[in-house]
């Protein structure tokens, strides 16, 4: 069964509506050579944006700062069911073909992660199988080396210098571009992740395309000048990446594309439940999804070819990413956000809680016995009865004897994965309804134009010991005495 805020229709229904461009293209040719969600062949195609976009490409003019076309993306989904490495190996193979040497090696060490990118600032790391990536990163009693490598992840999704100390040499990467791409089945995130990552950002920063297979494909239709296309389309754009006089700047959001990203983030804000629990887990991700909403529109936005040179030698145009980019953008950003919902609603916080889910899990909504809990919820015998009494006084699960004598369970609430997935529809409903009302009727805003009045700036007056015997000093009390006053524009208003 397709999960409903990643369906085949939905991605088809967002790609027909994009500007001709890579994305578009790339999702229907893909969708003819696997039968891998069509979610997932369009975050790959972001993320093969993000490993040759112009560095220096950002988002001007917004309060978050300059923010830069990198993506993290994880493709989320059961193991060998969902085609995960199938959807990643189409888009890297097009990737390696076009720009030979961009994907990055996964990192030993953390100083092995510095030293890899000081080596080659932009790159792409990929993760066929993202366990490699969590487990050896998760906290550990008595500590874990490798999980210094999630302090370096954090800068550097904001594409912020990073360094490191080696012998008697500081090692620092001012300018990296690091993206990562990367499939993992749902357990692994249960058991492997730390709930700490999504709380404290590392997991969040993740682009989490949950979604489930709904087609069977078993011919490819290999179109050979359509993947020729998308090749030669990366390599063009990874050979005038460094060349930022080719380039036009992306000078911010066009009024309308205002208008929709501050109704957006409004509804974000209003509706983030408070409190610990649920709240705690999900606050990352609601955190993110904006940051996640602009760095698609700029990817798409490219894709488009908006800010290409026109000719050899030429200089693109400057632009501002138009209304109907940033609606698309926020509509993949909540595909994305959804599924980081679901994943983490259903969470379980240390060994217990994923346990008692194990022992949740197991037990079928008809009598099921101790025997077969035990054998799907892969727990021991004393462990599991005093789960299967919590899970009672909760109302969780009813049990009986069975006529042989035995006792046996039923499952009164859905497992964890059903909750997570119901609670997070709920929530993003909720999300939309009010994105929609305030699209309609607007947002109230605090002003930010003005004027500032620059006091002068304090001089410090050089002695005649300072400038040597035999000086003058003459005209020193004047230099300070001018009082400059800087008009502040607003933002552009909205439509």
């Amino acid at each position: 069964m397709a999960l409903m805020w990643s369906t085949e229709a939905d991605v088809v229904r967002l790609i027909s509506a994009m500007p001709d461009g890579f994305v578009p293209v790339y999702v229907k040719w893909t969708m003819q050579q696997t039968d891998a969600p069509a979610a997932y062949n369009l975050a790959t195609a972001l993320s093969l944006l993000a490993a040759v976009i112009p560095p220096h490409l950002h988002v001007k003019g917004l309060p978050d700062g300059d923010l830069y076309g990198n993506m993290y993306t994880l493709l989320v989904g059961r193991q060998g069911v969902e085609r995960k490495s199938t959807a990643i190996r189409y888009g890297v193979r097009i990737l390696e073909d076009a720009v030979p040497g961009r994907r990055g090696n996964a990192p030993g060490s953390p100083e092995g992660l510095i030293t890899s990118l000081d080596e080659k600032p932009q790159q792409l790391l990929v993760y066929e199988d993202m366990a490699t990536l969590f487990t050896t990163t998760q906290q550990r009693t008595g500590g874990n080396y490798m999980a210094g490598l999630k302090g370096y992840l954090l800068p550097l999704f904001d594409c912020a210098p990073v360094e490191r100390q080696r012998a008697r040499v500081l090692q620092r990467v001012e300018e990296p571009r690091l993206s990562i791409l990367g499939g993992v089945n749902r357990p692994i995130l249960d058991t492997y992740v730390d709930q700490a990552d999504w709380e404290t950002g590392f997991t969040s920063r993740f682009f989490a395309m949950y979604a489930e297979r709904e087609r069977t494909v078993h011919v490819r239709n290999e179109l050979p000048a359509v993947r020729e296309w998308l090749v030669t389309w990366l390599t063009n754009m990874a050979a005038l990446a460094d060349t930022k006089t080719a380039w036009g700047d992306c000078l911010g959001l066009s009024p309308g594309a205002h208008r929709y990203l501050t109704a957006f983030t409004h509804a974000v804000e209003v509706t983030t439940p408070t409190g610990g629990g649920v709240a705690s887990r999900t606050c990352g991700p609601r955190a993110r999804v904006r940051t996640q909403a602009l760095k698609i529109a700029l990817l798409l936005s490219l894709s488009s070819n908006y800010g290409w040179p026109n000719s050899p030698g030429s200089q693109g145009a400057d632009w501002h990413i138009p209304e109907n980019i940033m609606r698309t953008s926020i509509q993949i950003a909540l595909m994305g956000f959804t599924g980081a919902l679901a994943i983490t609603a259903s969470g379980a916080d240390g060994l217990d809680m994923q346990k008692r889910q194990n022992v949740l899990d197991a037990v079928q909504t008809q009598w099921t016995s101790v025997g077969s809990i035990l054998l799907a919820g892969r727990v021991l015998s004393s462990r599991c009865r005093d789960i299967l009494r919590t899970l009672e006084l909760e109302g969780s699960i009813e049990k009986r004897v069975a006529p042989s004598g035995d006792m046996e369970y039923r499952r009164i609430e859905t497992t964890s994965h059903v909750r997570g997935v119901r609670d997070a529809i709920q929530a993003v409903q909720h999300l939309v309804a009010e994105y929609k009302r305030a699209v309609a009727a607007g947002v109230k805003t605090a002003p930010v134009g003005g004027v500032i009045t620059l006091p002068p700036q304090p001089l410090s007056r050089p002695t005649t010991s300072d400038v040597g015997p035999g000086s003058s000093i003459t005209g020193a009390s004047d230099l300070g005495s001018a009082v400059a006053v800087v008009a502040v524009a607003a933002p552009p208003a909205a439509e």
